[in-house]
């Protein structure tokens, strides 16, 4: 495999992540799981491809810091904003001559290194690589390898969008499914499915 790509991870604020699970999680409960989101990415960052090659990308001071922390790269964003915050990530590691870039988001409990590997050998000759969740909806996933005018889209139906959305920009993209990453928590359900992580106190 040729150079690892860089990874981009939007994150929210530790403390108002998660919203959706506000129905079943206090507040304290949340802002655990977030920063447990975050060290666990970030410890499967290490291994591949490196701190040297990860980037956080937030406007919350709470995450930047943790991020600072655990040694990883920030990216101060204005934006809350999912894909705003995501069109600036990209641009800034492009203006630093980066253009291979895989965005990972953060709540994704069950994914190692050797997936995130697995995605990289798999991207090989694509412009562009999506990999979904486990119900082929949401993108779980998007590794673009060259500078393209991609427009992220990432929210419902985003899988669908990301396809189109490389088409419109010329390219056809590489689908990759990895049971791991497509195991996100956005919903209370979610929880009950990985028990491993959820809260001690409700």
């Amino acid at each position: 495999m040729r150079e690892p790509p860089w990874l981009l991870i939007p994150v929210k604020s530790l403390c108002y992540g998660k919203s959706r699970l506000a129905t079943v999680l206090t507040c304290s409960a949340r802002r655990d799981l977030n920063e447990r989101f975050l060290r666990h990415m970030i410890v499967v960052a290490t291994e591949f491809p490196g701190l040297a090659r990860t980037s956080v990308v937030s406007d919350a001071d709470d995450t930047l810091m943790l991020t600072a922390e655990l040694g990883a790269h920030c990216i101060r964003t204005a934006h809350q904003d999912l894909n705003s915050a995501l069109a600036d990530g990209c641009h800034d590691l492009r203006q630093k001559g980066i253009r291979r870039i895989l965005i990972l988001p953060v709540d994704l409990p069950l994914v190692e290194a050797r997936d995130l590997q697995a995605l990289a050998t798999a991207s090989e000759g694509h412009s562009v690589t999506i990999s979904p969740d486990r119900v082929g909806v949401g993108t779980n996933a998007l590794l673009i390898a060259e500078d393209l005018a991609l427009r992220f889209s990432f929210g419902d139906d985003s899988y669908r969008r990301h396809q189109a959305e490389a088409r419109r920009c010329g390219v056809t993209p590489r689908l990759h499914f990895n049971q791991r990453i497509a195991q996100d928590v956005d919903r209370p359900d979610d929880l009950a499915v990985v028990p491993c992580w959820a809260p001690v106190t409700l």
